[in-house]
C-alpha cells in the first residue's frame, strides 16, 4: 500500500511554516505532476487526492520565482490530453496566451522577461502532445492571430533575447504539428518569400539560430508527409521547397550537399538537427529524389567520417538509409544495380552500428599543366587559339596578352611550342583595332612589354631577333596611337 507515502508526499508539498510554497514542496509537486503525465488513471488520481491544486496557488502566488516553477509543472502536466483539459478549465491557459501576446503579466519587467520564454516553451508543449487541430485553433484562433505576435520575436535584428527567440520557434515548430498550425505556417511564409524570418534564421551565421530553424523545417517536413494527402498542404509545398532552397549557403551547393556537410561537423548540436531535416525530406517524395541526387549526402550514409557520431545520431543515419532505399523513385535515380545503392542496401541490413568504411580523400589530378611536344605541330596550337582571341572584338585583347606574359614567364606553355607561331600571331594583330579598344596606353604598354618580355626570355637563345622585330612592330603600332610621347617605352 502506498498510501502512506502519498500522504507524506502531498503534506510536504502543501503545509508549508511562512504561508509559502518552499523549495522541497515545489519538488514534491513536480515529482505528482510526472506521476500525472504517465497515463489518464494516473492524472485523475492525483486530480482526486489534490496534489495538483498547490500548483495553481504557485501561479497565482507574487512570487516570480515560484511563477516559474509552476511553469515547468504545467509544462509536464501539458503531455497529456488530460492536462491540456485541467490547464484550460482553470484558466491557466488563457493567462498563457495573454503574456505570450506581450501583456498580462505583472511585476518586475526583468522577470517578466525572464519568464516569457517559459511561458512559450509551455504552449510548445501543449501544441506538440495534443495536435488536434481543434486544439491547435483554441491556441491560434481561427484567423492565426496569435502567431503575428511570435513572428516577430524570431526576426534576428527584433534585438529580443536569444531565449525568447528560441523558445519562439520552438512554438512555431509545435505548430506545425497540427495540419491547421502547418497551414498558417505555410501561408505566412509564402506570403514574405524569401524576407520571411526563418529564411534570414536558416541563412544565420549564428549556430543556435541555425540549429533552431532546422528544426522547424523539420517539423514543417514531417508535418508534410503526414498531411501529404489534403490539397491545401500540397498546393502549400513550394512554400516549404523555397524554405528549403535557404539552407543552403551558395547558389552552386544544394541545400541536401549542405545538411550532408553540417552532418560531419564537431557541434553535435548541428549534426542532429541536419540529420533530423534529412531524415523529415526523405519521407516526402521531392525531398528523397533530391537527396539522392546529392553526392555529397550518398557519400555520408555509405561511409565513416572523421566525427565520432552518438548512439542516437548512428540510429537516425541509419533510418535515413532506410527510408532511402525504400523509396522507388530513389531507386530509380540512384539505380537499383549501382554500387551506391549495394552498399547503402548492405548498411540497411548490417544496423545502424556497422563498421562503414572511411570516406579517402580524392587525389586531383595535377594543376601544372605541361604540354608535350606533339602540341607545336597540332594546327590547333595554343599560339593560333590565343590568336584568335587577339583579334576577336570583345574578347578581353589585353587580359589575354597579360595571361600570355605570365605564362610565358612561368614556362607552363611556352616550353617546346614554336617560337616564330608567337611572332606570326602578333604581327597579323592590326595595328588599328587592338590598340584602338584600349583606351589606355598605359595598360598596352604593360600588357605587351610582359608578353614580349616573357617571349624573350623564353627563347633568348634561340629566336632573339625574332623577338626583336616584333617588338619593334608593336612599339611603332602604339607610337600611332600616342604621338605625344615620343620617348620609347619597350626595351628589348
Amino acid at each position: 500500500d502506498h498510501r502512506p507515502t502519498l500522504e507524506r508526499l502531498l503534506s510536504s508539498a502543501t503545509k508549508t511554516s511562512t504561508g509559502k510554497l518552499s523549495t522541497p514542496a515545489l519538488r514534491s509537486l513536480a515529482l505528482f505532476a510526472e506521476v500525472a503525465s504517465v497515463g489518464e488513471e494516473q492524472f485523475l488520481m492525483c486530480e482526486a487526492c489534490g496534489a495538483l491544486a498547490p500548483v495553481l496557488t504557485a501561479w497565482n502566488s507574487a512570487d516570480e520565482l515560484v511563477q516559474l516553477n509552476a511553469l515547468e509543472i504545467f509544462s509536464i502536466l501539458a503531455r497529456r490530453r488530460r492536462g491540456f483539459e485541467w490547464l484550460r478549465t482553470h484558466g491557466v491557459l488563457d493567462g498563457l496566451l495573454a503574456i505570450a501576446r506581450g501583456g498580462g503579466a505583472t511585476g518586475d519587467e526583468l522577470m517578466v522577461t525572464l519568464q516569457l520564454p517559459s511561458v512559450l516553451h509551455c504552449l510548445a508543449e501543449l501544441l506538440e502532445h495534443n495536435d488536434r487541430d481543434e486544439d491547435a485553433l483554441l491556441v491560434l484562433g481561427a484567423d492565426g492571430a496569435f502567431l503575428q505576435a511570435v513572428w516577430p520575436r524570431i526576426e534576428p535584428s527584433a534585438g529580443h533575447a536569444d531565449g525568447a527567440r528560441d523558445a519562439s520557434m520552438s512554438l512555431i515548430r509545435a505548430v506545425a504539428c497540427s495540419q491547421a498550425g502547418l497551414l498558417h505556417v505555410l501561408t505566412h511564409v509564402a506570403q514574405e518569400g524569401e524576407h520571411h524570418c526563418l529564411h534570414k534564421q536558416l541563412r544565420s551565421s549564428e549556430e543556435r539560430a541555425k540549429v533552431c530553424a532546422i528544426g522547424v523545417l523539420a517539423q514543417l517536413c514531417s508535418s508534410s508527409a503526414r498531411f501529404y494527402a489534403n490539397s491545401a498542404v500540397l498546393a502549400a509545398q513550394q512554400s516549404l521547397r523555397s524554405l528549403l532552397s535557404a539552407v543552403s549557403a551558395s547558389g552552386t551547393t544544394t541545400p541536401g550537399d549542405t545538411l550532408a556537410g553540417y552532418a560531419v561537423l564537431p557541434s553535435p548540436e548541428l549534426r542532429v538537427a541536419a540529420l533530423r531535416l534529412m531524415r523529415a525530406l526523405a519521407q516526402l517524395d521531392w525531398g528523397a529524389v533530391h537527396l539522392a541526387r546529392c553526392e555529397a549526402v550518398l557519400e555520408y550514409l555509405i561511409h565513416t567520417g572523421s566525427v565520432t557520431l552518438s548512439p542516437d545520431e548512428l540510429r537516425e543515419k541509419h533510418a535515413l538509409a532506410g527510408a532511402l532505399v525504400d523509396s522507388p523513385l530513389v531507386i530509380e535515380a540512384v539505380g537499383a544495380g549501382s554500387a551506391v545503392m549495394r552498399h547503402m542496401r548492405g548498411y540497411v541490413t548490417a544496423g545502424p552500428f556497422a563498421n562503414l568504411p572511411r570516406s579517402e580523400p580524392k587525389v586531383m589530378e595535377p594543376m601544372t599543366l605541361q604540354p608535350a611536344e606533339p602540341v607545336a605541330r597540332n594546327p590547333l596550337s595554343l599560339a593560333s587559339i590565343f590568336g584568335a582571341m587577339l583579334v576577336a572584338p570583345g574578347c578581353g585583347e589585353i587580359s589575354t596578352m597579360a595571361l600570355l606574359g605570365g605564362l610565358a614567364v612561368g614556362r607552363c606553355f611556352l616550353v617546346g611550342v614554336e617560337s616564330r607561331s608567337w611572332c606570326r600571331v602578333l604581327r597579323r594583330v592590326p595595328s588599328q583595332g587592338l590598340w584602338q579598344r584600349s583606351k589606355n596606353i598605359d595598360e598596352r604598354r604593360v600588357s605587351c612589354s610582359g608578353l614580349v618580355a616573357g617571349l624573350w626570355n623564353e627563347g633568348r637563345a634561340r629566336d632573339g631577333r625574332s623577338y626583336r622585330y616584333m617588338g619593334r612592330q608593336q612599339q611603332g603600332a602604339a607610337s600611332q596611337q600616342d604621338a605625344k610621347q615620343k620617348q620609347p617605352w619597350l626595351v628589348v
